[in-house]
């Protein structure tokens, strides 16, 4: 039975690290997955998580509450909703009450990490084994070694949160004009449109609101559906990037992307992975402010159709053709920022 542990954060961490430990004294044919000893070094982690998902049983969420919107575990859980049954995605709450869980991690039964909740845990388990253990030796079994998780967490518990990060007055000022700029690079989009009779606009422009960065979301009635757009606009909000959700007309379906030159790489992979579709091209990170790019270099573009314009624009506007190698170094995790962008400028060939 393989059991997906996933975690955010020390604390997180920690009661990750105990369960693996634990979960397989209790039952036996339990195999705790945990990506910081279960993925060897140099492995690619996506192709490593999809793997692992395959055949994987139940996903276990390590949830504290600096841990609720942190990009990974929002991600991990997505992935882990679309394989199994949401019964078999359990979140597991270190010093959280139900009702302080969102969406969309509010969607999965939760249960608290002390003796009770731990307790229904293990029955969930207990219920997916080929031959079940008798309720009564569950019970006796989980009674003599219940103590030694109770340490770990208790442990954990009492432990340093993580520090948030401080916020800078640029931060600030971009939360501020984060919904302005969306409105003005709507109308962008629509003077550009006018201007060279291309078949792109906006309709039914709505903000849904997050902090810190933005991003703008087209979705089409033909391929990257409204409901799948505004999913991915509640992945990027719990990871602090408010989106515009946009109508897109073009005769073909979005199959682009933008990333801004100053995005976090946290930010940029996050926004990658979450896509719904297959992500054909990339454009430039220096995209011309003028047919709706971002000097500032916060904005995340998804769902860009790479025939918009097609020999109207300037070069510096075309889409790059985005391989699947390309990709996979753009949502390698661990790397910084700074190799983030280095990679995004060789394959977008930006000097």
């Amino acid at each position: 039975m393989r059991v997906f542990l996933s975690w955010s954060g020390d604390r997180s961490r920690r009661v990750a690290l105990a369960l693996r430990d634990w979960l397989p004294d209790v039952v036996q044919e339990a195999q705790p997955f945990m990506s910081q000893h279960d993925i060897g070094a140099g492995a690619r982690w996506g192709s490593e998580l999809g793997k692992t998902l395959e055949c994987t049983d139940i996903g276990i969420l390590c949830l504290t509450p600096e841990n609720l919107a942190a990009p990974w575990m929002v991600f991990e859980a997505g992935c882990l909703a679309k394989k199994l049954e949401s019964s078999r995605v359990i979140p597991y709450r270190l010093g959280l009450k139900a009702t302080e869980v969102p969406f969309p991690l509010a969607q999965f039964q939760s249960v608290d990490a002390d003796r009770e909740g731990t307790l229904r845990l293990l029955q969930t388990l207990n219920a997916l084994r080929a031959q079940a253990m008798e309720s009564e030796r569950l019970d006796r079994l989980f009674s003599r070694l219940w103590r030694d998780l109770e340490a770990d967490l208790r442990a954990a518990s009492s432990a340093q949160p993580d520090e948030p990060k401080m916020r800078s007055d640029r931060d600030l000022i971009e939360e501020i004009l984060g919904p302005v700029r969306h409105q003005q690079q709507a109308s962008i989009w629509r003077d550009v449109a006018l201007a060279h009779g291309l078949g792109f606009e906006h309709i039914d422009a709505e903000l849904v609101e997050g902090p810190g960065l933005h991003a703008e979301v087209y979705w089409h009635e033909r391929g990257f559906t409204r409901d799948e757009a505004l999913e991915l606009c509640g992945v990027l909000r719990h990871s602090g990037i408010s989106s515009l959700l946009a109508e897109h007309s073009d005769e073909q379906a979005p199959d682009a992307v933008f990333i801004g030159a100053l995005v976090p790489a946290e930010a940029a992979r996050t926004a990658l992975r979450a896509l719904p579709y297959k992500a054909k091209y990339i454009f430039r990170p220096d995209y011309p402010e003028e047919m709706g790019g971002s000097t500032s270099g916060l904005l995340i573009g998804i769902g860009y159709s790479s025939s918009h314009a097609h020999g109207a624009r300037p070069a510096i506007a075309e889409p790059v053709p985005l391989t699947d190698s390309d990709f996979a170094k753009l949502t390698e995790p661990g790397i910084s920022n700074t190799e983030f962008h280095r990679r995004l400028r060789e394959i977008t060939r930006t000097a």
